[in-house]
C-alpha cells in the first residue's frame, strides 16, 4: 500500500583533610551553594563602592570543629562580617559569614581568606575560653579589581563633612529623647558620564516604628550629570535612652549602618512616654513621630493606654500638670494628672479613638509642655468577601461558577462592580477572548450587596457562570466599590497536555480522512503520530507516521487567531489500494506538557 500524507489545519571547598568545606551560599536558599574554589574573584567594583558575597563554612568531618575566627592575612579592601567567634560547629553543621570587597584604590587587590580552628571532641563539650593552640588554614584567595570611583558619598554633621566608604557607619551621636537630630547626605557624580541616582532606602528590620527616618526625597533628581551632586536628609528621634544600631541606609548596592544614642532630656523632656495597644504590644514614642491609631470602622473605637515614666536615671521628681487632647474623634479617660512623679514612678491614662464617619482624623495630645500628633483612619465596614469557585480547581475550557460570600453580614446595602482580568502565561499572548462572563459576554458585572445578606447577587442570582478560555494563565476577580474599596482573588489556570474534544475517521475514496478538535492552553503543539490498523486490529506497515508540525501550529496560534488555544485538525491520506482494509486509527499529539492520545477511532 502506498501512503502519501497531507495535513491541513483549519480555524479552531577546602582540601579534604581539613574536614571543612567553603561554599558560596545564597542567603535564604535551601542549598549550600557551589564550592568557592582555590580562588574567588569579586566582580569589578568602583572605589568606595562594595560587592558582597555570603560564604558558608560546612563541617564535613565526623567530629565537631572549634571555630576561633575567619580573617584575612592581608589587604584591607576585603571586610569580613557576621562571623561567630569561639563557636563549636557540630559534624554536618555550618557557619555563615559575609565578605565585602570595598576597593580603596584602582587596580587589582588580593588577600588570603583564612580560618583559625581546632578539631575538638564532642565528649569534651565546647571550650569556655579560646584555645591556646589552634590550626590556621587558607580557605581561598580573594581577588578583586578596583575601578575608578563613580559616586562620592559624604555626610554633613554640624557643618563638618565626612567622606563615606561602603559599610561606614553614619553616627548621629547623643540625641535627647523627644528631640531629633538631622544629618545631610550628599551624593556627587565623580565619573565622566551621566549616572542614574539610586533611590535611598532605610532598612529597619527590628523596628515597627524606627527612630531613624528619611526626610522628603521629592527634590532628589533621577540622574546626575558629571560633577553634579544632590542631597537628602536623615533624622534620628530616639524614644529611649540606649545605643541604637539596627538600621541601615541603602543607596543602590551601597550600605551604611546607622547609629545613635538616646539620652534623657531636661525637665519634662526627660520623661519617657509610651503606649500599649489592645493586643499588649508596647511602643515608646517621641514628639517628633506621629502616633498612628491605624484603621477603625466608623462607629467603633480603639483604646491606647499611655504611660508616662520618670526614669530612674533622673535625680529629681517631676510635676506633670495635666493632659489634654484636641481633635475630633479622640477623647481621654482615667487621666491622673496633675501628679508628681518621683524617679522610677509612672502614671497611665487612656486615649480613645472613636470616629463617627469615614475619613482621616488627626489630633494633638498635650502632656504638660509635651505635644504629640495623633492620626487615625475611619473606614466603612470591611466586607472581607470569600470568593468560592465550582469546581474548586479551575482548568481551561470550563464553564465554572463563582459566588461571593461574607463571613460577617454587611451592615449596609451597596452596589459594586465585579470585574475579571486575565494574565496569560504564554509568552507573546496577551489575552484570550473566550474568557468572559456568560451572562454579559464581557468581563464586568454589577454585584448587589444587601444589608444582612451573607452573599452578593448578580442579576438576582447568588452565583454567576464564567468561561475559563483555552489559555494557561491567571484569572483575577475584583469586587470594587465607589468609595475606593476593592477586594481581589486570583486563581491560576495551569498549563496542561492537549485536551482532545473529538476524533472521527472516514473513508472518502481515494482518501482516508482523520479529524480532531482539541485545545492546547500552552500554544506549543508540535509532533503528531498516526497509527493505522486493519479490520482485525493489527498494525499496518510501515508503522506509525510521525510529523513535526510545530511551525504550522505556531503560525496558527500566533497569527490572526481569535480562538485562543482551540483548534481543529484534518489529516487527509491519499491511498492506492482497498480502503476497506483499513479499520481504525489512533492519534498522539504532543505539546510542552507531554503527550495526549485518542482511543482507536473506527473508519466509517
Amino acid at each position: 500500500m502506498k501512503w502519501l500524507f497531507l495535513l491541513l489545519l483549519v480555524t479552531a571547598s577546602l582540601r579534604a583533610d581539613t574536614g571543612l568545606q567553603l561554599l558560596v551560599h545564597t542567603p535564604g536558599s535551601p542549598s549550600d551553594g557551589p564550592s568557592a574554589g582555590a580562588t574567588y574573584s569579586f566582580p569589578d567594583t568602583a572605589v568606595d563602592d562594595g560587592s558582597v558575597v555570603s560564604f558558608r563554612l560546612r563541617n564535613t568531618s565526623t567530629t565537631q570543629v572549634y571555630l576561633v575566627s575567619t580573617f584575612l592575612s592581608s589587604n584591607n579592601s576585603f571586610v569580613i562580617s557576621g562571623t561567630s567567634l569561639d563557636k563549636c560547629i557540630a559534624s554536618g553543621s555550618a557557619e555563615d559569614f559575609i565578605v565585602a570587597f570595598v576597593p580603596r584604590a584602582e587596580g587589582l587587590a588580593s588577600g588570603a581568606l583564612q580560618v583559625a580552628y581546632k578539631a575538638y571532641p564532642v565528649s569534651a563539650g565546647c571550650p569556655a575560653d579560646t584555645l591556646p593552640n589552634f590550626d590556621v588554614m587558607t580557605l581561598t584567595t580573594l581577588q578583586g579589581n578596583g575601578l575608578a570611583a563613580t559616586l562620592s558619598v559624604s555626610v554633613t554633621n554640624g557643618g563638618a563633612s565626612t567622606q563615606l566608604r561602603y559599610g561606614d557607619t553614619i553616627a548621629f551621636g547623643q540625641v535627647a529623647i523627644d528631640s531629633h537630630q538631622t544629618l545631610t547626605i550628599n551624593v556627587k557624580n565623580v565619573s565622566s558620564g551621566a549616572l542614574a541616582l539610586p533611590t535611598p532606602q532605610l532598612i529597619s528590620p527590628v523596628f515597627s516604628q524606627p527612630p531613624f527616618s528619611l526626610d522628603s526625597l521629592s527634590d532628589l533628581p533621577a540622574t546626575l550629570q558629571p560633577g553634579a551632586d544632590a542631597s537628602f536628609t536623615i533624622s534620628f528621634a530616639p524614644t529611649q535612652a540606649v545605643l541604637i544600631t539596627s538600621s541601615t541606609l541603602e543607596l543602590g548596592t551601597r550600605q551604611y549602618p546607622l547609629s545613635g544614642i538616646g539620652i534623657p532630656g531636661a525637665g519634662l523632656q526627660s520623661l519617657l512616654v509610651s503606649y500599649t495597644l489592645p493586643s499588649g504590644v508596647h511602643y515608646n514614642v517621641s514628639t517628633a513621630s506621629p502616633i498612628d491609631f491605624g484603621s477603625v470602622v466608623a462607629g467603633s473605637s480603639i483604646k491606647f493606654t499611655f504611660t508616662v515614666l520618670n526614669p530612674q536615671t533622673n535625680f529629681d521628681a517631676l510635676v506633670v500638670p495635666g493632659a489634654a487632647i484636641s481633635g475630633s474623634g479622640y477623647s481621654l479617660a482615667n487621666v491622673p494628672f496633675p501628679e508628681t512623679l518621683k524617679p522610677g514612678e509612672q502614671a497611665s491614662f487612656n486615649v480613645i479613638f472613636s470616629p463617627s464617619q469615614p475619613g482621616t482624623a488627626t489630633a494633638t495630645l498635650t502632656i504638660g509642655s509635651l505635644q504629640y500628633t495623633l492620626t487615625g483612619k475611619a473606614t466603612g465596614q470591611t466586607l472581607n468577601p470569600v470568593f468560592q469557585f465550582t469546581p474548586a480547581t479551575l482548568a481551561s475550557q470550563q464553564q465554572a461558577q463563582l459566588s461571593i460570600q461574607f463571613p460577617d453580614a454587611p451592615q449596609a446595602s451597596s452596589l459594586g462592580t465585579l470585574s475579571m482580568s486575565f494574565q496569560s502565561a504564554v509568552a507573546g499572548i496577551s489575552d484570550d477572548p473566550a474568557i468572559l462572563f456568560a451572562a454579559t459576554g464581557g468581563r464586568n458585572m454589577s454585584a448587589t450587596i444587601t444589608a444582612g445578606s451573607a452573599s452578593a447577587t448578580f442579576n438576582g442570582q447568588n452565583s454567576l457562570t464564567f468561561q475559563t478560555g483555552t489559555t494557561a494563565g491567571t484569572l483575577t476577580f475584583a469586587l470594587s466599590f465607589a468609595n475606593g474599596d476593592s477586594y481581589k482573588k486570583s486563581v491560576d489556570i495551569l498549563p496542561s497536555t492537549i485536551q482532545l474534544a473529538s476524533a472521527t475517521a472516514t473513508r472518502q475514496v481515494p482518501y482516508l480522512m482523520v479529524n480532531l478538535t482539541a485545545f492546547d492552553n500552552t500554544y506549543s503543539a508540535g509532533k503528531l503520530l498516526f497509527n493505522f490498523y486493519d479490520t482485525n486490529g493489527n498494525g499496518i506497515a510501515p508503522g506509525g507516521i510521525t510529523l513535526d508540525e510545530s511551525q504550522d501550529f505556531h503560525q496558527y496560534f500566533f497569527g490572526s487567531n481569535a480562538a485562543g488555544g482551540a483548534f481543529a485538525l484534518q489529516a487527509k491520506f491519499p491511498v492506492t489500494g482497498d480502503l476497506t482494509t483499513v479499520g481504525s486509527v489512533d492519534v498522539t499529539i504532543q505539546n510542552s506538557q507531554g503527550q495526549s492520545k485518542t482511543q482507536r477511532v473506527q473508519f466509517q
